[in-house]
């Protein structure tokens, strides 16, 4: 199969650089948009949006967390984990996988408590921000990459860890077979 790019449905709220919401469908090219800065732990007000892709999906992912935040994604769809890191809305196990979420003016990981399939014909939306390769979309915080991954071997096969706040370190491994599962 292509690659399919990662994206959510026209009615999720963006965060603008303004401060301000506005639903996916209605953003441009050149807008700026608001994004997590993992250096600087702190949130980017000046993110520009370099491109904007729409496409019908035959299903969409209902993905909610602990606090009640929800996002309605497609298939591929990546949540934020780092700028080289995310884990795709297929492979979230619903009371173990942990997304991040904008807590304030903070990124919390937050438990992923449920993960609903929605069939039926959907438009959805991707971006593309350079920089720092995410947006915030309901409250969640969204991964994407200024170009994707250029093959589905690449995008199905990538190994990476990550050390979390406790100082250890938690082996993140994408495949078609073995859904991540991320643990404070």
């Amino acid at each position: 199969e292509e690659f399919a790019p990662p994206s959510v449905v026209g009615d999720t709220e963006i965060l603008m650089a303004d401060g301000s919401i506005k639903k996916a469908k209605d953003i441009k090219v050149n807008e700026n948009i608001t994004a997590w800065d993992d250096d600087n732990k702190s949130y980017n007000m000046i993110s520009e949006i370099s491109q904007v892709k729409t496409r019908l999906v035959d299903k969409i992912y209902r993905v909610t967390t602990e606090s009640g935040k929800s996002v309605d994604v497609s298939e591929p769809h990546g949540f934020y984990i780092s700028m080289e890191e995310e884990i795709y809305a297929y492979e979230l196990v619903e009371g173990e996988s942990k997304i991040f979420v904008k807590h304030g003016n903070e990124a919390k990981l937050e438990l992923v408590t449920s993960v609903e399939i929605i069939f039926g014909e959907h438009q959805v939306y991707t971006f593309s921000v350079p920089g720092l390769f995410n947006y915030i979309s309901n409250d969640i915080i969204s991964h994407n990459t200024s170009t994707g991954p250029q093959t589905s071997t690449n995008y199905l096969s990538t190994s990476t860890s990550r050390s979390n706040s406790s100082g250890s370190s938690s082996a993140l491994s994408r495949s078609a077979s073995a859904p991540i599962n991320l643990t404070k």
